[in-house]
């Protein structure tokens, strides 16, 4: 949804709405390399994005807020925690059970399980989750004290990416191969029943927001066993096992105590149905909707918080795309204002047939010289102009594919920001991704960035010029890596 940030934009300009997202984790941005790239860069995209434009956060875990003020910090926001408010996931599975039916031995069977005959472990099977560890525990296991006395670990959930070096464990090992059942697709119910009649669970994932496989587990009384790190030991509460991250010997020597320990488990088991405290969804509901109705934006205007601009700087209106995080990063796209854009390609930013509006703010000078960089139609020749609130400040037409500069002074206003339309007299039919599918849209000519700088100040813009007569216009790239950018 690469117009995501657009849109609400343009609903805190029209219905004055408080923006408040619910934070599940920060894992692509936190640790990229347990997700697949195209991840990564799809959650940075809304990260570089979401510090510009929210009024307060929430988050899941104290683990999830811990990361989000850290990431604030790397990117160059200032981010108060008294913004952030702490909503675990800590829900009841088992809420509503009640005068419905009930998790059963039969609904086990179809898999050849008995009850208290294995261990559950639910979870994607990526690299993420940690099943490697799990299943090199087993294999330990088996080795140690024989097949008969190790049950089958149960992994229900459906495989995903990097998950290689996992399976490879499995097909070295054939006496293990038979000891791993994996179940891709289970109703509701038939997850009920696996959690209540399970022996134990594991959750060894080398890092979660929450894990709300432990909260499942619990919610059923039966004894999660987890690795320490992340969320996973908040989520425990107290009430699982724990075993130190990394370490595969730690995980079989918690494993056997589980297993074989019949009182310890038993004690443990207790101690979760007479004590832990589990919230339900609809309580968490309230919370949620009572914190954000409480928030009042602190900001001054829609704009506060946005960069100031340093006077012969290039922002480009491309699709941010990036791997990386890094201190003054920013996306032209926040620039953007109103209905008429389509959303950014690796290039620039097609605007719908009409008009289409650029804001700029936090200016200290009282006319802006502005440099727009443009694209024409790719099949024919397009005629476009700009206007100010003053009028027609620039118009020309460009040959099919061609690049423009338009040149031209804007009064900078008193809140020190200057607007223009750009309107496109032409369009043609194109090709854009939308929610994985191809489809057709009608579109004008493309604006791929700008560059604002003070009219009576030349030497703001020197390096500028020079940049954009060599085609070089990157190396003056307000938030690349290289360029300290200026915060308000």
């Amino acid at each position: 949804m690469y117009n995501y940030f657009l849109a609400i934009r343009n609903l805190k300009r029209e219905r004055d709405i408080t923006f408040v997202p619910y934070v599940h984790d920060l894992i692509p941005a936190i640790k990229p390399q347990y997700c697949v790239e195209g991840v990564t860069i799809d959650y940075n995209t809304w990260l570089v994005g979401v510090f510009f434009h929210a009024d307060a956060f929430i988050t899941n875990s104290t683990s999830t807020t811990r990361d989000l003020i850290y990431a604030a910090r790397v990117m160059g926001h200032p981010l108060n925690e008294r913004n952030v408010a702490t909503i675990p996931l800590s829900a009841r599975f088992s809420g509503d059970d009640e005068g419905r039916a009930l998790p059963s031995e039969a609904l086990i069977r179809r898999w050849g399980l008995q009850a208290e005959g294995y261990v559950l472990f639910v979870s994607t099977i990526e690299a993420r989750k940690n099943h490697e560890a799990a299943f090199l525990a087993w294999q330990a296991l088996l080795q140690k004290n024989g097949a008969d006395a190790v049950p089958p670990l149960v992994c229900v959930g459906k495989f995903g990416w990097l998950n290689d070096r996992a399976m490879s464990v499995i097909a070295a090992d054939p006496s293990l191969s038979s000891k791993i059942v994996f179940i891709q697709r289970a109703s509701d119910l038939e997850l009920k029943s696996l959690y209540r009649l399970s022996l134990f669970t594991v959750y060894p994932s080398h890092y979660e927001g929450w894990g709300l496989p432990i909260t499942e587990s619990l919610s059923y009384g039966r004894v999660p066993l987890v690795a320490d790190n992340s969320s996973l030991v908040e989520a425990a509460a107290g009430y699982g096992v724990v075993f130190e991250s990394g370490n595969v010997t730690d995980f079989v020597e918690k494993a056997e105590k589980l297993l074989f320990d019949t009182k310890f488990r038993a004690e443990r088991e207790r101690q979760i149905t007479e004590h832990y405290h589990l919230t339900t969804w609809r309580t968490m509901t309230h919370e949620i909707v009572a914190f954000s109705d409480s928030v009042k934006t602190s900001k001054g205007s829609l704009y506060e918080g946005f960069p100031k601009l340093l006077g012969g700087r290039y922002v480009p209106l491309n699709l941010h795309r990036d791997r990386s995080i890094w201190r003054g990063i920013a996306s032209g796209e926040m620039y953007r204002v109103g209905e008429g854009w389509l959303w950014p390609d690796p290039s620039g930013c097609r605007i719908k047939p009409g008009s289409a509006q650029l804001c700029i703010p936090n200016l200290g000078f009282p006319i802006a010289r502005i440099f727009l960089h443009m694209r024409g139609l790719g099949s024919k020749s397009s005629t476009f102009s700009i206007h100010t609130q003053s009028g027609l400040v620039f118009s020309s037409t460009m040959n099919a594919g061609q690049g423009m500069w338009a040149v031209f002074d804007v009064e900078v206003d008193r809140e020190g920001c200057v607007c223009f339309d750009i309107r496109s007299a032409d369009y043609e039919a194109i090709v854009m991704d939308h929610g994985g599918s191809p489809k057709r849209y009608a579109a004008g000519i493309s604006v791929l960035g700008f560059c604002v700088s003070n009219k009576d100040d030349h030497r703001d813009r020197l390096d500028f010029l020079e940049a954009a007569a060599n085609n070089k216009v990157e190396y003056v790239g307000a938030f690349a890596k290289n360029c300290t950018q200026h915060w308000t």
